[in-house]
């Protein structure tokens, strides 16, 4: 007789004017004084995010292929003790008089299959004299255990009871990414790009998603990581200056659009809407050019460009105001060396 409302319901409109009224506060700041306020606010939500040391070099070769000409580097870092990165450099031969920039490519699924996926993509952006960089951060690539359960399932609830969320102790690996590649006087290092992808298909838009756990033919989660690392990476790091997105989540408020959630443990922040949610994070970019493609929601599914556009509509009104032709929003499948080297060039 009651007739309660369910529980994501409930939590979604909770959600909603959190969301809103971290937005309105933001609002009313300087550029400069809101990115300095996410700064903080996301340090609250991720934990320590500055890397621990300078990264150390434990293993570092090299060959030149001889049919490409391309420059590959293998390198093991040690970004804190104990934690090794591992991660590929690839260029056209870094002895070079003009100062280039490095793209740092990011994904759950690591540098392996990011260069078998991208293959092609990243071949034009070293013809075109980028440098390319494929970390590894911690639980991903060649790192990667299972995702819910076993190893990587159980690193990111541990992190999570000690309030610091795998998210944020990666970031923390990125940014030591970074911190290295600055300090290699042969690269040369002008500013970075960073390319967050997913190579995880999409659910349908009738999918069932009422599937239990270990049956077959449920629905595919959603990989954001590398996309959610990129924006961060970009606010924490001035000298960024281009952000590809491609398979990203649009917002983790959409995660409470309904009972069933598709998003993986290791990528949940507590608190998230508390600070505006990613819209908010995009909004404090501006100059750096940024560019959304192919964004899921939180069932794994594909928006469209305008549905994307309205739950960005914080941070395309902040570039309208600071970098009109800066935001790129699009449906997928965009090509990301295209866009990264004429970011490159503006």
């Amino acid at each position: 007789d009651l007739k309660p409302r369910k529980l994501f319901e409930v939590a979604a409109d909770l959600g909603k004017r959190q969301v809103d009224a971290a937005r309105k506060h933001l609002e009313k700041q300087s550029s400069d004084a809101r990115r300095m306020k996410l700064r903080l606010d996301w340090r609250e939500l991720l934990g320590d995010v500055d890397p621990r040391q300078q990264a150390k070099v434990l293993f570092r070769d090299n060959e030149t292929l001889a049919d490409t000409k391309i420059r590959v580097e293998r390198i093991a870092l040690e970004a804190e003790p104990g934690l090794v990165v591992p991660l590929l450099l690839l260029s056209r031969g870094l002895a070079q008089d003009a100062r280039s920039r490095v793209v740092v490519a990011v994904s759950q699924a690591g540098k392996e299959k990011f260069l078998r996926e991208r293959s092609k993509e990243i071949a034009d952006l070293l013809e075109g004299g980028a440098i390319v960089c494929l970390p590894d951060v911690r639980a991903a690539g060649t790192s990667r255990g299972s995702r819910g359960e076993g190893a990587n399932g159980s690193l990111s609830y541990y992190a999570q009871f000690f309030e610091t969320p795998m998210l944020g102790l990666r970031l923390r690996d990125l940014r030591a990414v970074l911190q290295y590649l600055r300090s290699r006087d042969d690269l040369k290092v002008k500013d970075f790009a960073l390319w967050g992808d997913s190579f995880k298909p999409t659910n349908a838009k009738d999918t069932d998603f009422q599937v239990p756990k270990r049956v077959s033919g449920r629905p595919k989660f959603s990989e954001p990581l590398g996309g959610l690392l990129a924006l961060l990476g970009a606010l924490f790091e001035d000298d960024v200056k281009a952000v590809f997105v491609r398979g990203g989540l649009s917002a983790y408020g959409d995660v409470l659009s309904g009972p069933y959630v598709y998003v993986p443990h290791d990528v949940i922040v507590p608190g998230v809407l508390t600070k505006g949610d990613l819209a908010a994070v995009a909004a404090a970019l501006p100059p750096c050019r940024l560019k959304l493609d192919g964004m899921v929601d939180g069932l794994n599914r594909s928006l469209t460009a305008d549905k994307v556009r309205s739950l960005y509509d914080c941070a395309v009104k902040s570039y309208q105001a600071a970098a009109p032709k800066s935001l790129s929003i699009a449906n997928g499948r965009s090509n990301a060396a295209s866009w990264l080297l004429g970011a490159q060039q503006d």
